[in-house]
């Protein structure tokens, strides 16, 4: 086997190896917590769900919608934000496993974990996107 082969073949097996530790470190942190959720997970579900109240105060309930330009903005916005919020709630608690105690369940939540962790990042760049436009426009009509 010439030397660039069995690097390339080395390199494959350590990411394997490194992938496969990253999912049984996060099933044993899953099988032994109480709620069923990783640290992390919780984390970004406690800030999703206050991110949801806040824009869900800035989305008017009652007829009729605001009319002016700034405003309507401001709305849209905050829906935006409210939007991916949800989506990322909704990801997020798809990542309980259903059987607590569980660690063939432990093991499947923490396999997913894994999988979607680059949605759930893009949807949290997106909301803080939107969040900082939304900072933007309530400072911009506060002066």
């Amino acid at each position: 086997m010439d030397p660039v082969t069995a690097i390339g073949l080395v390199s494959g097996i350590l990411s394997i190896v490194s992938a496969a530790e990253k999912t049984l470190k996060l099933s044993w942190t899953l099988y032994k917590t109480v709620e069923g959720s990783s640290e992390e997970t919780a984390t970004r579900l406690k800030l999703a769900e206050s991110m949801t109240a806040v824009a869900a105060r800035m989305i008017p309930t009652s007829l009729p919608a605001p009319t002016d330009l700034e405003d309507r903005a401001l709305v849209t916005l905050a829906q935006e934000c409210k939007k991916l919020t949800n989506d990322i709630k909704k990801e997020l608690h798809d990542l309980k496993p259903k059987r607590r105690k569980s660690m063939a369940q432990s093991g499947l939540v923490a396999l997913k974990t894994l999988m979607v962790e680059t949605k759930i990042k893009d949807l949290e760049k997106r909301l803080r996107s939107c969040r900082d436009q939304l900072h933007f426009q309530i400072a911009a009509l506060s002066r």
